[in-house]
């Protein structure tokens, strides 16, 4: 499996539908996030550890199966989200039903492309902080 996506991108496409990380590890590494030399550089990129965003925030997930996008729980992004509103950050998040993590991606990317032209225009942000804090 690796030989044959070795040189593409997640992005290239689903080729391995319903695929886990945890599939593609020794049963002693199932729990990635134990490794000792794997912890802290996953704890080193966790979105909300390393500071504020100054600026208005876009944030945007699948959820597939109720628990999220197959990658990211999506309780978790949303108590991000919260999170950030919480520090003073003006968000809009966006959930987005029944999308795995790659079919997500593709509809965050065309989305971010209108939330950032709109903060490039200067066309004052939503903020859904109200929804989020509630």
């Amino acid at each position: 499996m690796v030989a044959q996506v070795a040189d593409q991108c997640a992005g290239d496409g689903p080729r391995f539908p319903g695929l886990r990380i945890e599939q593609l590890l020794q049963p002693q590494y199932h729990d990635y996030r134990a490794i000792p030399a794997f912890a802290p550089m996953i704890e080193q990129g966790r979105m909300g550890t390393s500071g504020t965003p100054r600026g208005p925030l876009f944030l945007g997930g699948g959820n597939s199966d109720g628990i999220g996008d197959g990658v990211i729980i999506a309780a978790d992004e949303r108590e991000l989200a919260a999170e950030y509103c919480r520090r003073g950050v003006p968000v809009r998040f966006q959930e987005y039903s029944g999308a795995d993590h790659l079919v997500s991606g593709a509809i965050f990317m065309s989305a971010t492309h209108t939330f950032l032209q709109a903060r490039f225009d200067g066309t004052p942000f939503d903020n859904g902080c109200a929804t989020l804090t509630h």
